[in-house]
């Protein structure tokens, strides 16, 4: 009787795809809500930025003109960047160095540390700093007791008043970052980008916690984690006018 000659199944004898390790996603950022009072936001407990290179001269402070609005990456509500970022520092006594922060370490710096945010010549933030400064900002852009949610808008007369952003880049962005463009210019920078953030944040908001199906009076019922009930309240109502 004649051998019968096997063949190997192709799909079976294939080699298959290996799995390297898990898909990293790309970071983004996050934008709250205020009070009149303007307060520091709630330092998290993490550890102290790490240091990675030496000492190097302050040789580069330039006054760049005032920037225009900058491009960053918006977070959705409630999420917390956990990428890590290599930037400078300059201490009390000029001496700069190199430290790796995450968004929420920011206050947990040594209070005589700043984080160096240099501009280009059209006055936009630039590098690694950049998007730590965007993901911060987006922090204290939706923090409802620093920039209340209520307001009809960021800027004018019906908007959020100009004094609690003064105060809050006096209190809480100066002490933290050391901007490489002349104070107007970084205000004015920083101010833009988190008006833009605030707004997306109220629009986020809305469109996750509006229910066509349910009242006004149910709506407001519903207010969302660390929002004012009495801000959120006027902000269902606002949405609600004729």
């Amino acid at each position: 009787m004649p051998k019968v000659k096997l063949f190997r199944n192709p799909k079976k004898s294939a080699p298959q795809p290996q799995c390297h390790g898990p898909l990293t996603q790309a970071p983004t950022h996050f934008v709250p809500a205020i009070n009149p009072k303007i307060s520091s936001p709630p330092s998290d407990s993490t550890q102290a930025p790490e240091v990675l290179t030496g000492n190097v001269p302050l040789s580069h402070v330039s006054t760049s003109e005032v920037p225009q609005e900058d491009e960053t990456t918006r977070r959705h509500v409630g999420r917390e960047s956990t990428q890590c970022w290599t930037v400078e520092a300059i201490d009390s006594e000029e001496t700069i160095k190199k430290i790796k922060v995450k968004v929420r370490g920011v206050n947990s710096l040594p209070r005589e540390l700043r984080i160096i945010v240099n501009f280009d010549d059209q006055g936009q933030a630039i590098g690694e700093a950049q998007a730590l400064l965007a993901g911060f900002l987006g922090t204290l852009a939706a923090d409802c007791k620093l920039f209340p949610m209520d307001y009809d808008r960021w800027s004018g007369p019906s908007g959020v008043p100009k004094a609690y952003f003064d105060d809050c880049f006096e209190t809480i962005l100066k002490p933290r970052f050391y901007f490489n463009i002349n104070e107007a210019g970084a205000k004015r920078y920083c101010k833009l980008s988190m008006g833009r953030k605030w707004a997306a944040n109220r629009q986020s908001l809305w469109n996750e916690f509006n229910d066509p199906t349910k009242t006004r009076d149910e709506i407001i019922k519903n207010v969302p984690i660390g929002i004012d009930k009495d801000q959120w309240a006027r902000f269902v109502h606002y949405h609600h006018k004729p």
